[in-house]
């Protein structure tokens, strides 16, 4: 079976380091992966500046990922690992959606996807989640109705499934108004207890959507339908003036033994994003410690510093 690991830069992508660690054969990753995963990536594409620093640092670490570009801009290199995407030039609209519209063109019969978040906090940059990426669905939607087929059986998400929200061809205007105000956006307990390692939430029970859609039942509006901060409606239901229409969402809790078991190296990764200096020489339970008695003041941008290449 011809398969493929890519790796996106979501948070997510730290619950799975064994799997990527274990994982032999085609591996592709977007933007800044080849930091940490240079050495086992196949290919990489991104955006041309963050290419141009992948070039150097492939030769520094004598890695042998090829460079993939089209999508984001021109890459200038000559050398023989400066590869053009052949996939349509409609799907070829940001990183991670164009790798995998190059992996579906190749008629890969296992595509695993790992760190895909559909928007939210990033790795590597910071603020990324204060960025509407309703815009991405869309293009995860229009892969869908380009390689139905192959989407449906291919196509894999590693940890939380994402295919449910993609085809269902809901509105994700809630769905990013919440990673938007800071706020874990996947429904996952393993993704939550993470974002609270991450950024300490007060809170380890989150709900989906804050907004729930109302009917009108009194007045002028009667029978019109919106959308109201839940808090807002449950007062407008007890007045009687409106319906909620969409049911509330059950609450999720963290699932925090999900973070007990995070590995000395992923949990080091995550003090750095957290900007807690030398976790690397601290034992895990230091680190807790550390973490506890810290304010979370990261927002991505790893900087990495482990693994053996500089």
């Amino acid at each position: 079976m011809k398969s493929v690991l890519i790796l996106g830069n979501g948070i997510s992508r730290l619950l799975h380091e064994d799997m990527i660690k274990n994982w032999s054969g085609e591996m592709w990753g977007c933007n800044y992966a080849y930091l940490e995963w240079g050495h086992k990536l196949t290919r990489l594409t991104g955006h041309v500046d963050v290419l141009v620093k992948a070039e150097k640092f492939r030769e520094k670490n004598q890695c042998s990922f090829d460079i993939w570009s089209g999508n984001l801009g021109v890459f200038r290199s000559n050398a023989q690992y400066a590869k053009k995407f052949t996939c349509t030039g409609e799907l070829t609209k940001d990183s991670g959606t164009t790798l995998v519209a190059q992996a579906l063109t190749e008629q890969f019969d296992e595509i695993l996807l790992c760190g895909f978040d559909l928007g939210g906090r990033d790795i590597y940059t910071r603020g990324h989640h204060t960025k509407c990426k309703r815009s991405w669905v869309k293009r995860w939607d229009l892969l869908r109705h380009t390689f139905p087929r192959q989407f449906k059986e291919s196509i894999k998400f590693v940890g939380y499934d994402h295919k449910p929200l993609i085809m269902s061809g809901t509105n994700t205007a809630l769905y990013c108004r919440r990673y938007m105000r800071g706020l874990p956006h996947i429904p996952d307990p393993a993704y939550i207890a993470l974002f609270n390692l991450l950024y300490r939430q007060v809170s380890h029970g989150q709900r989906l959507n804050s907004m729930v859609r109302v009917r009108y039942l009194k007045g002028g509006k009667i029978g019109w339908e919106r959308h109201y901060r839940e808090d807002i409606a449950m007062k407008l239901k007890a007045q009687g003036e409106v319906e909620i229409l969409s049911p509330e969402e059950p609450k999720i809790v963290a699932d925090m033994d999900i973070t007990k078991g995070i590995k000395k190296d992923t949990l080091v990764k995550i003090a750095q994003i957290r900007g807690i200096k030398g976790a690397e020489k601290r034992t895990k339970a230091e680190i807790f410690e550390l973490m506890e008695s810290t304010e979370a003041k990261g927002e991505g941008n790893l900087d990495y510093a482990g693994g053996g290449i500089e």
